[in-house]
C-alpha cells in the first residue's frame, strides 16, 4: 500500500497504521523491515502534502532508527538528507518536526553517523530549533546537539554554526563594560579620547597574562586595589556613575569582583563552573570565557578542555541572562 502507484489517501492510512504497529518494539520493527523498499517508501513519504503522512513517516522512522542495527540502513536510504530538506520548509507542524528531530536523535547515537550530520545545513536548523515554543522540538534538537558535540571533531563546525544563527542577536549586544559614563544630572561627558581611559570604565578589569612565567599576581591585586580606589573616589565626587541602575561605584556587589589566576587553572575552573546549577555563575564564567578567548591558544584550551559541549548545552537555557553570555563565548571560541 505504500507504492507509489497506489492513491495518496491509501498511502496515508498504510504509514499511519504501520507507524502505530512499529510502536509495538523491536519485533515489529523486525517484521516492518523485512518488506523490501519500505525505508525508502516511508523516506518518499516525508515531503507528502498530508502532513499526518509526513509525520507518520518520520514517527516510522523514528522506531525504526531506535534499533542500532538499522541506523544505518536508515542513512544509506538518504533518511538525513530528506530531513534536512524537510525541516527547511517554514510552514512545517510540530509534529513533523518532532519526529524528524527525534530520527536524527536516534541516527546522532551512532559516532559513525555524526559527523554526517554536523557536515550538513542541519546544524544551523537544529540551533533554531531550541527556540521552539514546543518543548518536544526543543528537547530533540538539544538531544541532537548534545550528541554531536561527543565527537571531538564536530566541535569547530558546530561553533561555526552558532555565529550564523546568533550574529544578530550578539551585534546587538552591548556589555555593561562599554558605556560612557555620565555626570549626576545625565549630562553626558564629551568623548575626547579614543583610547581606554585610565577610571572611567564601569567594570575594572584587573588584568589577564596567558605567559604564566611573567605573572605576577600579588603585584596585580596591588595595581587593581589602586584602579578600583580611584574609581570609587571618582564615584564619590559625582564625576562618574555607572549607568545600569545609577548605582554607584561603592555599590558594586562583591560578586562582580574579579579572581586572578594563572591561565592554566583559569580554563579548567571557568569550564567545572558552566556545570553549575547558579545562572549568575553561569553567565560571569561565559562572559570570562569570552573575554579570555584572546589568541588561539586560549580558544584551544577552552575547546580541549570541553567547554564548547556545555556551552551547546546552555544555549537552550530558558534565562536570556545566561543565553546572551553563553552566545557571546561561542562567537568568541569560533575559529578567527
Amino acid at each position: 500500500m505504500l507504492g507509489l502507484d497506489n492513491d495518496p489517501l491509501d498511502r496515508e492510512q498504510a504509514i499511519v497504521a504501520l507507524w502505530k504497529y512499529s510502536l509495538g518494539g523491536n519485533k515489529c520493527v523486525d517484521n516492518i523491515i523485512q518488506f523490501q523498499g519500505c525505508i525508502n517508501l516511508t523516506i518518499n513519504l516525508l515531503n507528502s502534502e498530508s502532513s499526518s503522512s509526513s509525520e507518520a513517516a518520520a514517527g516510522l522512522l523514528r522506531s525504526i532508527s531506535s534499533v542500532n542495527q538499522y541506523r544505518a540502513v536508515v542513512a544509506e536510504s538518504g533518511a538525513i538528507e530528506e530531513i534536512n530538506g524537510l525541516l527547511s520548509q517554514p510552514s512545517l507542524t510540530s509534529e513533523v518536526k518532532e519526529q524528524s528531530i527525534c530520527t536524527l536523535w536516534n541516527l546522532s547515537v551512532d559516532e559513525g553517523l555524526r559527523t554526517k550530520i554536523a557536515s550538513s545545513t542541519i546544524l544551523p536548523l537544529l540551533i533554531m530549533s531550541l527556540k521552539n515554543q514546543d518543548i518536544r522540538v526543543k528537547e530533540a534538537a538539544g538531544g541532537v546537539l548534545a550528541n554531536l558535540a561527543l565527537t571531538s571533531s564536530n566541535h569547530k563546525v558546530m561553533v561555526e554554526a552558532v555565529p550564523l544563527i546568533g550574529a544578530a542577536a550578539y551585534s546587538s549586544f552591548v556589555p555593561s563594560l562599554l558605556s560612557w559614563p555620565s555626570l549626576p544630572d545625565g549630562t553626558e561627558i564629551e568623548r575626547t579620547a579614543r583610547g581606554p581611559s585610565r577610571y572611567g570604565a564601569s567594570e575594572l578589569l584587573l588584568g589577564l597574562s596567558v605567559d604564566e612565567k611573567s605573572t605576577n599576581i600579588q603585584e596585580a591585586k596591588i595595581q587593581a586595589m589602586i584602579g578600583r580606589s580611584k574609581q570609587q573616589f571618582l564615584a564619590r565626587t559625582g564625576a562618574i556613575e555607572i549607568e545600569d541602575n545609577k548605582l554607584s561605584i561603592t555599590n558594586v556587589p562583591s560578586e562582580r569582583q574579579f579572581t586572578l589566576l594563572p591561565w592554566i587553572d583559569g580554563v579548567a575552573r571557568l569550564v567545572l563552573i558552566l556545570e553549575l546549577q547558579d545562572e549568575s555563575a553561569i553567565s560571569r564564567a561565559a562572559r570570562s570565557i569570552a573575554d579570555a578567548s584572546i589568541n588561539e591558544h586560549m580558544r584551544t584550551s577552552f575547546m580541549e578542555a570541553g567547554a564548547v559541549k556545555h556551552l551547546v548545552r546552555l544555549l537552550y537555557h530558558n534565562n536570556d541572562s545566561v543565553q546572551v553570555p553563553v552566545l557571546g563565548a561561542l562567537v568568541r571560541l569560533s575559529p578567527r
